[in-house]
C-alpha cells in the first residue's frame, strides 16, 4: 500500500473517528478534569514496572543467562507479558507527553519559552545527572583491576575519552545514552523542542502529518524514533483538540478483550512474518484499553490510594532500576543455574519484584533525607 493510500485511508477515517468519538464526551475546560488528572496518576507506577518487565525479559537478550531449561510455556509467559503486555507502556507514556504539553494551551513565544524552561528541571537535569553519574561508575570499573576486565575490549576507556565522545555518550548521538533507558528522555525534550512545529503541522495538515507517523512506525523507518513521533504527537492532537484523553472508554470494552486475545495468539506465534504487524495493531488496541482500566483501578480507595502514593516513586524507580535489574538477574542464574520452567520464571518475577521494590524503598528514604536533591533528580517529582 503506498504512503499516499495510507494518507486518504487516514484522512478519511482516524480524524473522522476521533471527531466522532469526541462529541460524547465533554470538552471540558482548560484545565484537566479531576477525574481525568486522578487517572493518568494511577497509571503512572503500573507503567514503570511495565517498562522494568519490558528490560527483564531475557529469551536469547543474554548469552550470561542463557536458559538452557526454556520449553514453549516459559516463552510464552516472558514475550506474553515483556513484549506484548508490556510494550504498551512506552507509547503510553508518549502519548501522554504529549497530550499534558499540549492540552489547554495557547502558543506563544513567550509560552513556548516557559514550557522549555520548566523542561529544564523536570527533564534536562535528571537526564544529565544520571548518565553522568553512570559515565562515572563506569570509569571507576574501568580503573579498578578486579572490575577492569568485564570491559576488555567492549569498549573505549572513558579515561581515553574526547570531549566530543563525552557529548556523544552522554546524549546517545549515534547510540543509546550511557544509561540507556534515558533515550526516551532525549527524545522527549527533542519533540518538546519542536513543539512549535508540531503545533504548525498539527493545525494546519493533521492527516497527512499524523497518517505519515504511522507509516513510519508500522513500516519500521526510523526505529525508536518513529514511534517516539508518532505517539508524543497522537497525545498532542487530542491536547490540542481538548478532546479527554478517555474519550474510548465505552469502545475500550470490547477493545480490551479484542487486545488480550491479540496479545496471547502473538506470544504463541511469535515467529510469524506477520507479527510486527500484528503487534502493532495490538498496541493501538491496547492503549485505550489501558486507559479504560483506569477507571476500574479508581473504584477501590485502597488501591487508589497506593498507586498515587508509590507513582511519586515512578521516576526514580525508571532510572534506577537499570543496571540494579540486570546485576540481580544475573547473579540468580549465576547461584540458581535454573534448568526448569518454574526457576526460570520465579526468577524472572522475582527480579523484577525485588528491583521495583529496592529501588522504591531507596527513592522514599532519599526523599525523606535530603528531599530537595530527591526532587532534583528525580525532574522534580
Amino acid at each position: 500500500m503506498a504512503v499516499t493510500d495510507v494518507t486518504a485511508i487516514f484522512s478519511s477515517t482516524s480524524c473522522k473517528f476521533i471527531n466522532k468519538y469526541y462529541q460524547l464526551v465533554s470538552a471540558g475546560n482548560a484545565m484537566l478534569k479531576n477525574d481525568d488528572s486522578l487517572r493518568l496518576q494511577l497509571l503512572r507506577f503500573p507503567l514503570i514496572v511495565g517498562v522494568v518487565f519490558i528490560h527483564a525479559y531475557t529469551l536469547g537478550a543474554d548469552p550470561s543467562t542463557a536458559i538452557i531449561g526454556a520449553s514453549h510455556a516459559n516463552e510464552f509467559v516472558q514475550t506474553l507479558i515483556s513484549q506484548e503486555l508490556a510494550r504498551c507502556a512506552v507509547p503510553l507514556f508518549f502519548l501522554i507527553s504529549g497530550y499534558l504539553f499540549f492540552y489547554g494551551t495557547t502558543w506563544s513565544t513567550e509560552k513556548y519559552k516557559s514550557k522549555i524552561q520548566s523542561r529544564i528541571s523536570t527533564l534536562l537535569i535528571p537526564f544529565l545527572f544520571w548518565n553522568i553519574l553512570v559515565l562515572l561508575l563506569f570509569a571507576a570499573a574501568q580503573s579498578h583491576p578486579k572490575t577492569a576486565l568485564f570491559f576488555s575490549g567492549q569498549m573505549t576507556l572513558i579515561s581515553d575519552y574526547r570531549i566530543s565522545d563525552y557529548f556523544i555518550a552522554i546524549f546517545g548521538i549515534v547510540h543509546y545514552p550511557a544509561s540507556y533507558q534515558f533515550w526516551f528522555i532525549r527524545d522527549l525534550m527533542v519533540l518538546a523542542l519542536l513543539a512549535p512545529l508540531i503545533y504548525q503541522l498539527l493545525t494546519k495538515v493533521p492527516a497527512i502529518f499524523l497518517a505519515t507517523l504511522l507509516t513510519l512506525w508500522i513500516l519500521r523507518f526510523g526505529g525508536d524514533a518513529s514511534k517516539s513521533a508518532l505517539f508524543f504527537i497522537l497525545g498532542a492532537y487530542v491536547g490540542i483538540k481538548q478532546y479527554s484523553l478517555f474519550l474510548l472508554d465505552k469502545q475500550a470494552k470490547w477493545m480490551f478483550p479484542l487486545y488480550i486475545a491479540m496479545a496471547i495468539v502473538n506470544s504463541i506465534y511469535p515467529e510469524t512474518c506477520f507479527y510486527p504487524y500484528v503487534h502493532k495493531i495490538g498496541i493501538m488496541l491496547g492503549l485505550p484499553s489501558f486507559l479504560y482500566l483506569t477507571k476500574i483501578l479508581s473504584r477501590s480507595t485502597a488501591l487508589k490510594t497506593a498507586l498515587v502514593s508509590m507513582g511519586k516513586a515512578s521516576f526514580f524507580v525508571f532510572a534506577t532500576h537499570e543496571p540494579l535489574l540486570t546485576v540481580i538477574r544475573k547473579i540468580s542464574y549465576k547461584m540458581l543455574q535454573p534448568q526448569h520452567d518454574a526457576e526460570i520464571l520465579t526468577i524472572y518475577f522475582l527480579s523484577v519484584v525485588v528491583t521495583v521494590a529496592c529501588c522504591s524503598a531507596l527513592f522514599f528514604l532519599l526523599n525523606r533525607i535530603v528531599p530537595r536533591f530527591t526532587r532534583m533528580i528525580a525532574g522534580g517529582r
